[in-house]
């Protein structure tokens, strides 16, 4: 009897945008069952200090997507993923935010026609 492996797990994490500093981006694209051709069915679960999030923008198989932290602080990210044999495997990174400030500028350029002055 062969015993199935745990998923590899791994996730980059990165801002978003220095207009929204305490928002990232964790892609978990890269991790995969060595078991093939287990890699289609696994299931992947956002944890951040040990509270399960879910993220938004998020692709189908949740294991890519944003995160807004509330407040500034270092958080403690896990990124647990589970194959169809009920295999699980962790990857742990922490976030420092040093920032809450979101500021989105969009400027929208309008033409403003001058009207002539007259002197008398």
């Amino acid at each position: 009897m062969i015993e199935s492996r745990p998923p590899n797990v791994q996730f980059i994490s990165e801002m978003v945008s220095s207009e929204t500093p305490n928002t990232y981006l964790f892609d978990g694209t890269g991790s995969f069952d060595p078991d093939y051709p287990d890699n289609q069915d696994l299931r992947f679960e956002w944890f951040v200090n040990d509270v399960k999030v879910q993220l938004s923008e998020v692709n189908t198989q949740n294991s890519r997507g944003k995160y807004t932290f509330p407040e500034k602080g270092t958080y403690h990210v896990v990124l647990r993923v589970t194959d169809e044999d009920g295999k699980n495997q962790d990857s742990k990174k922490d976030i420092k935010i040093t920032s809450t400030l979101s500021l989105k500028l969009t400027m929208r350029p309008e033409v403003v026609k001058r009207r002539a002055i007259t002197l008398l």
